[in-house]
């Protein structure tokens, strides 16, 4: 079961704006929504959350709304360009590595004794 989360999510007026949106009635979280809208001429910037100036839009959303998590994507949502940035200071984290850190932590739980 998911729990509750307010979370700032950053499409870079790519694609994945309008998958969040279809997921948003099925997911248990707040969602704060920056750059929002597909836009191929990006009004915003080059959407690729991985250089440095384009975390300070998604970080200062995070710090702003008090947001649990951010998350970031390149323009056409590729897991090797989501990043996510975590409270109170934030850390940027390729999906590559959020990966292992779930099948890590998933292994571990499943190593304690019953």
């Amino acid at each position: 079961k998911l729990r509750k989360l307010k979370v700032v999510v950053n499409p870079g007026n790519g694609g994945a704006g309008p998958v969040i949106d279809q997921l948003e009635p099925h997911l248990p979280f707040e969602f704060i929504k920056v750059n929002h809208t597909p836009d191929g001429t990006f009004p915003n910037g080059i959407p690729n959350p991985m250089l440095e100036e384009n975390r300070a839009v998604t970080a200062e959303a995070v710090r702003r709304s008090g947001a649990d998590v951010g998350l970031a994507w390149d323009v056409l949502a590729r897991r090797d360009r989501d990043a996510i940035l975590q409270p109170p200071k934030p850390e940027v984290v390729p999906t590559t590595e959020i990966l292992r850190r779930v099948g890590q932590r998933r292994a571990e739980r499943e190593a304690e004794p019953v």
